[in-house]
């Protein structure tokens, strides 16, 4: 099982690396913040995976916060692109 989960977390990590590309790519301001909204799910679904690999239940929190504060990036986001306009 564990090598189930060191699988998942480098095609996470790859996934990560993909949208780390677009980011810095990305033809208009949406598809950067929408790279960088990717950027920040996978954030969290590879500090689950690690939680199930170290057994280490406080990186299930953390991963919990940094979930809780990612919508909030796209909302500021939106708030200032409606502003530019």
């Amino acid at each position: 099982m564990i090598t189930y989960y060191a699988l998942l977390a480098g095609a996470l990590i790859i996934c990560l690396l993909f949208a780390m590309f677009r980011i810095f790519k990305g033809d208009t301001a949406a598809d950067k913040m929408i790279a960088a909204q990717l950027f920040g799910t996978l954030g969290v679904a590879i500090m689950i995976v690690f939680t199930f690999l170290e057994g280490n239940k406080n990186l299930l929190n953390v991963a919990l916060v940094m979930s809780l504060l990612a919508p909030i990036s796209l909302v500021a986001f939106v708030t200032l692109s409606e502003e530019e306009q």
